[in-house]
C-alpha cells in the first residue's frame, strides 16, 4: 500500500477557500492499467479546526480549516504555539504556519500575529535566506559586470570623438543610446 499525501485547494484571499465545482476534488480512486489506486481526500476547508488545533504537527494546517475568520484561526494557532517549549519545533512549525497562513492572508498581518524572531530560527527560513542571499549576489555581480562594461564604453567616448566619430557613430559603435552619449560628452566639456 502507498499513500500520498497532498494539498488541493483554490485560494482566495478575500473569501477564503472556494467551493470547487471541479469532480476531481470528490474522486477518491484512480486506476492505471489492472491497477487500482484508493484514497481519502481530506477538504480542509471542510474540516472543523479543534482537531488540527489539538495535535502541535497539525497546528499550521488549521488556518484553512472550516472558519469563517482565518485571521482569527492565525491568532488561535499563534497561542498554541507560545505554548510549545521546544524552540527549533516551535520555530519550524512558525515557518510553516506562515506559509499556509500566506495561502488566505496577507503577509504583513501573518508577520503581526506570528513573532518573526522566533521564526527565523527554522530551517525554512534560513534555507529560503540563504536562497535569497545567493540570488542577490548573483543579481549584484551580473549588475557589476554591466556597469563596468558600460563604464569602459563611456571611457573611450573621448578618443573616438578625437578620431573624428560623429556621437550618432560613437553610440553606434558601443551599441549604446545617443542621448548617453550626448549627456557624457556634456560632462566632459563642463
Amino acid at each position: 500500500m502507498v499513500i500520498h499525501g497532498a494539498i488541493k485547494y483554490r485560494p482566495h484571499r478575500k473569501t477564503g477557500f472556494k467551493r470547487s465545482n471541479n469532480d476531481l476534488v470528490y474522486q477518491d480512486s484512480f486506476q492505471v492499467g489492472e491497477t487500482v489506486h484508493r484514497y481519502q481526500v481530506i477538504r480542509l476547508w471542510e474540516q472543523p479546526s479543534e482537531t488540527f488545533l489539538q495535535s502541535p504537527g497539525l497546528l499550521p494546517l488549521a488556518v484553512l480549516t472550516q472558519t469563517s475568520d482565518p485571521a482569527l484561526k492565525l491568532r488561535e494557532v499563534a497561542t498554541a504555539l507560545d505554548q510549545i517549549e521546544d524552540n527549533r519545533v516551535k520555530a519550524n512549525l512558525m515557518a510553516a504556519t506562515s506559509i499556509f497562513g500566506g495561502i488566505l492572508l496577507a503577509p504583513e498581518l501573518i508577520k503581526t500575529i506570528l513573532r518573526s524572531e522566533i521564526m527565523k530560527e527554522s530551517a525554512v527560513y534560513q534555507e529560503i535566506l540563504e536562497e535569497g542571499k545567493i540570488a542577490g549576489k548573483l543579481e549584484g555581480r551580473l549588475e557589476g559586470k554591466l556597469e563596468g562594461r558600460l563604464e569602459a564604453k563611456l571611457e573611450t567616448i573621448p578618443l573616438l570623438k578625437k578620431l573624428g566619430l560623429t556621437i550618432a557613430e560613437i553610440a553606434k559603435e558601443l551599441d549604446i543610446d545617443v542621448a548617453l552619449v550626448n549627456q557624457f560628452v556634456a560632462n566632459q566639456d563642463n
